[in-house]
């Protein structure tokens, strides 16, 4: 909660958390700091009308919808999830909150493996903050 009120204090609208560890997150923050709160979720577990984007990952492809009144043209919001890697999971929740007219304030990660460069992906890669930047180990060393 630290590098939310650090960083981002007045800064975004609502909390947005993908799922599935960054709905649980998300959600008790948005609580925690009385934000309204909206799940970025798998196809076909939110009700009503949704806006979806697609994406590819390393082994193949995935999805996220939104509930299209969720987020409003001009609504700033700050993504949460638990890891930041290649960034697919991120930029393609980007693109959805563009999609329903929305804009990113920021992104907080617990895990950020920043050899992987994910942030490079995203449309606001300076707004990235971690917890934790756990930079890449070589196995040849344990043994």
């Amino acid at each position: 909660m630290y590098v939310i009120q650090k960083n981002f204090t007045g800064k975004y609208d609502v909390i947005g958390g993908l799922e599935a560890r960054g709905l649980m997150l998300g959600f008790h923050l948005a609580e925690l700091l009385h934000m309204p709160f909206v799940p970025l979720r798998k196809p076909g577990k939110l009700p009503g009308e949704c806006v979806k984007t697609t994406f590819t990952k390393e082994y193949g492809s995935d999805a996220f919808e939104v509930q299209k009144h969720m987020i409003k043209p001009g609504t700033r919001v700050l993504i949460i999830d638990d890891l930041l890697a290649t960034g697919g999971s991120m930029a393609a929740c980007d693109a959805l909150i563009e999609m329903c007219g929305g804009t990113v304030a920021g992104y907080v990660v617990i895990f950020y493996l920043s050899t992987l460069h994910g942030e490079k992906k995203l449309k606001h890669p300076t707004e990235m903050k971690s917890i934790i930047d756990v930079k890449a180990v070589s196995y040849t060393h344990l043994r």
